[in-house]
């Protein structure tokens, strides 16, 4: 068990035509009237979470200056803060219609990712003892997410939208997370 802080970034890039109403730095619900509308290209989610490990601990005797062990257990985090920076066409609804390539930065969008991340893993790792009570520990780990990392929100609260020929479509993304971590540290 122990206390880790992690800073994630998440890619994506629009394959289809995505949209979302916004108002200075607030991401709005699709139904929500407003003037500026934005065309998403690409998007970069910066989260940063607290994380509680909990895990069993199997570990060899020392097999000459090695011991081997293997860990297994969940990792449970907790959304701290998500900054979203998206590159698209702002669309300024009038007459004419003004459209120009934009970067909106740091926006943010209320309950769009889940508070609570969960996910199981499994670590394989050394020890070597180099010099005495000093050890050198090499770890390989996998996680699998066990909770999606998306809220799927009710019908009137999602924000992004596909616009095809006026019709709009709501939707929320789908993702889980999975890792593979390679850990180095240096034990006293």
């Amino acid at each position: 068990m122990g206390l880790e802080f992690d800073f994630n970034t998440i890619n994506f890039k629009a394959v289809e035509s995505i949209h979302y109403n916004y108002n200075d730095r607030e991401i709005l619900p699709y139904s929500s009237s407003t003037l500026s509308t934005f065309q998403l290209q690409t998007r970069k989610h910066k989260t940063s979470l607290v994380t509680i490990p909990v895990a069993l601990l199997f570990r060899t005797d020392p097999i000459g200056s090695f011991r081997y062990f293997a860990k297994f257990g969940i990792r449970n985090s907790f959304l701290l803060s998500n900054k979203m920076t998206d590159k698209g066409t702002e669309i300024i609804k009038g007459s004419p219609t003004i459209l120009k390539e934009k970067e909106n930065i740091s926006m943010t969008s209320k309950n769009d990712m889940f508070f609570y991340q969960a996910s199981l893993g499994l670590s394989l790792g050394a020890e070597w003892n180099f010099v005495g009570s000093t050890s050198l520990v090499a770890e390989m780990s996998y996680y699998y997410g066990l909770t999606p990392l998306f809220l799927d929100r009710k019908e009137e609260n999602k924000t992004l939208y596909h616009n095809v020929n006026g019709e709009i479509t709501p939707f929320s993304n789908k993702a889980t997370q999975n890792q593979l971590n390679l850990k180095f540290a240096v034990l006293f």
